[in-house]
C-alpha cells in the first residue's frame, strides 16, 4: 500500500532530500508525496523493464535502461498521484503514464539491443518475452 512521505530523491544532485514544497528546487520535478513499498517498487520495475527487479543483471540493465527512460512529470516516476477527484482513496493510478511511472523514449532497435545484451549476459533475468505496444516487454 502506498504511503505518504516528504522525502525526494533528486537525480540532479544525486541524493535524497526532505522537501516541504510542491516541486524540487534542483530538478524541478513535482514532489510526489507518495512512496511505494518494496514489493510495489519491484512490481513497478518489472512492469517498466520486463526484467526481474533484483539479481546480478541490475547494474547492467539499470545503466542501459536509464538512458532511454523518461520519468512521468505527473507522478514523478512512481505511477500514482494524489486523488483529487473522489474521497474513496487518497491516491489513484496515474493516467498520464498508465501507471508505469514514465515511458520508453528509445527506438525499437535500441530496445532490442538492450534486451539482447542483458539476456545474453543474464539469461534468467527476463520476466516475459512478449513486447506490448509501449515498446516494452510485458
Amino acid at each position: 500500500m502506498p504511503y505518504r512521505t516528504s522525502n525526494h530523491f533528486c537525480k540532479e544532485i544525486d541524493k535524497e532530500i526532505t522537501i516541504d514544497k510542491d516541486t524540487c528546487p534542483h530538478c524541478k520535478m513535482p514532489i510526489q508525496k507518495w512512496c511505494l513499498s518494496t514489493v510495489e517498487n519491484w512490481s513497478l520495475y518489472a512492469r517498466k523493464t520486463g526484467f526481474k527487479p533484483y539479481g546480478p543483471h541490475r547494474q547492467l540493465l539499470d545503466r542501459l535502461f536509464s538512458q532511454y527512460w523518461e520519468d512521468c512529470s505527473a507522478c514523478g516516476g512512481i505511477g500514482i498521484i494524489d486523488n483529487t477527484k473522489t474521497s474513496n482513496s487518497k491516491w489513484i493510478e496515474c493516467t498520464k503514464c498508465n501507471e508505469d511511472g514514465g515511458k520508453w523514449i528509445g527506438t525499437e532497435e535500441e530496445w532490442d539491443k538492450l534486451v539482447y545484451e542483458v539476456v545474453s549476459a543474464y539469461p534468467d533475468s527476463i520476466v516475459s518475452s512478449k513486447k506490448n505496444t509501449d515498446n516494452k516487454i510485458g
